[in-house]
């Protein structure tokens, strides 16, 4: 029964069999945001645009529908990162990004869903993500007031589970060894005010050497998009066997 269905903890949005048809992809920083720069000068904007094209090629051969932020080097507010989307009456929401860290040792992969900054690692990312925004202290206060009931919390940690998974597993079997860094909360403003579950995928640290070579290469963008669009269709095959559960 859909009664006993809800008391299970899933979503209201999957529960009720609402249908993921149209995503948009976000493809972090560009034109005079940069974004991270790595030690060879390879720039997260350019990574996350040739990432964020193949990503979005690759859902819509599954079926969906595609909205991009952006599709060329220019920039584009945080504000009107959200407005496009909501603009565009978008089921998910996914952005894309490279990691940077000043240790150059780090290395890895990771998956973020909207919530307050859990440790300062967390606090410092978003941080550094959220440079260009104009939000306020107060607007933030109005926004995590609510954040706690909003009702696409599940699906969000749903569907970055489901992308961090795939991320791992296509990505070791394609490139080799990848670290794990599993699925996080922070505050970025590039998720505030979306009215659909929006994850932020870090596909790796620019600041390593090696990682940043690999963001370079074809083969692992093409993994990393391979493995963010498989995630998306396992993350709606699973809210489609739930919301047909007796």
């Amino acid at each position: 029964m859909r009664s006993a269905a809800l008391a299970s903890g899933g979503s209201l949005a999957s529960q009720l069999g609402l249908k993921v048809r149209r995503v948009v992809v976000d493809a972090g920083h560009g034109g005079r945001d940069t974004g991270a720069i790595g030690p060879h000068r390879v720039r997260e904007k350019d990574m996350a645009l040739a990432i964020a094209r193949k990503v979005a090629s690759r859902l819509r051969s599954l079926g969906f529908m595609v909205v991009m932020t952006r599709n060329e080097d220019k920039f584009v507010s945080l504000d009107d990162r959200t407005r496009i989307a909501n603009e565009a009456k978008a089921d998910l929401f996914i952005s894309i990004h490279c990691n940077a860290a000043k240790r150059r040792k780090l290395e890895g992969v990771e998956t973020w869903t909207l919530n307050v900054a859990s440790d300062h690692y967390a606090a410092r990312l978003a941080a550094f993500e959220n440079a260009e925004a104009d939000r306020t202290v107060s607007d933030l206060r109005l926004i995590l007031a609510d954040l706690a009931t909003k009702a696409n919390a599940t699906d969000a940690r749903d569907l970055a589970q489901a992308v961090q998974s795939s991320l791992v597993r296509t990505l070791r079997s394609r490139v080799g060894k990848v670290r794990d860094h599993g699925v996080k909360q922070a505050l970025f403003y590039v998720l505030l005010g979306t009215h659909m579950p929006s994850i932020l995928v870090e596909t790796g640290f620019i600041s390593n050497p090696a990682e940043e070579s690999r963001l370079k290469s074809t083969r692992f963008q093409e993994g990393t998009a391979e493995a963010i669009a498989r995630g998306v269709k396992d993350f709606v095959d699973g809210r489609r066997r739930l919301a047909l559960a007796p």
